[in-house]
């Protein structure tokens, strides 16, 4: 049995070898979709590791069961039904975070009982594993739900596969990106994070994003003014893959842009 999908999450990953050396972990850029059991057993205090690679950002879907606000911060304490209660920190005022107003692109507040998405990366603090977070929504769709745990299930895999290919000296070995666009099969070779993985397109579109300064975001037209050489059409494309592959995320409302970065 694999150890990394025991029960209904993972089994604490071994990053050591025979001879008591700590392994190298390999960091992975891309949004790895993630569950609760997975996040209490895998967090250390650097972020999550698993099959001996870091993982720099995750994707968490599961349900408010409380929420703690505070001046400088506000927590949401997020249950999957995948292990022990996940606090999620959102900190007031930290640039490349949303304010607990415009989480949904409207004047809705995330509330105890809401279903939500979450972007962030994963730390342990005083023995507690927690997630900073950069992006918060709340999911209309309870289907996602269901998707986003079939996703932490096949994602787990396909670490495992880049592993074993890292090891037996594969090159070009790739880890499949986040988001419901690429369940299913669709890996980063085809369309992934980094200059091998993406269309010139899709490239210059990230960029363009990622240099966005505005805490709002950019538009598909806003792009196109920096541009010129790709209609608004290619570029719309884009948006909609980098946002499938969890690399940006829309902002105040569903035509601005942001890097999880």
């Amino acid at each position: 049995m694999d150890q990394s999908m025991g029960g209904s999450g993972f089994m604490p990953e071994d990053t050591g070898n025979p001879n008591g050396k700590k392994s190298d972990s390999r960091e992975t850029r891309s949004v790895i979709s993630i569950n609760n059991n997975q996040i209490n057993n895998l967090t250390t205090s650097k972020g999550i590791v698993i099959h001996q690679q870091k993982i720099s950002y995750v994707r968490l879907v599961g349900r408010v069961t409380a929420v703690n606000e505070q001046s400088t911060k506000c927590s949401y304490f997020i249950d999957d039904g995948t292990g022990p209660t996940i606090e999620a920190t959102m900190w007031k005022g930290v640039s490349g975070q949303d304010t607990p107003m415009d989480q949904d692109g409207s004047d809705s507040i995330i509330m105890e009982g809401h279903l939500v998405n979450i972007y962030g990366q994963a730390r342990r603090n005083n023995e507690q594993a927690t997630i900073i977070v950069y992006h918060i929504k709340q999911v209309e769709d309870p289907n996602e739900y269901t998707v986003h745990a079939l996703e932490a299930l096949y994602q787990a895999k396909s670490l495992k596969q880049r592993k074993v290919a890292i090891l037996n000296g594969e090159t070009g070995a790739r880890v499949f990106g986040a988001g419901a666009g690429n369940f299913g099969g669709q890996s980063s070779e085809k369309g992934g994070f980094g200059g091998g993985g993406m269309t010139d397109v899709q490239m210059a579109v990230m960029q363009a994003v990622g240099e966005m300064a505005d805490e709002r975001g950019i538009s598909a037209e806003g792009i196109q003014a920096t541009l010129p050489n790709y209609t608004i059409e290619k570029i719309r494309e884009a948006l909609s893959f980098l946002s499938g592959e969890g690399h940006v995320y829309s902002t105040f409302d569903e035509e601005h842009f942001k890097c999880i970065e």
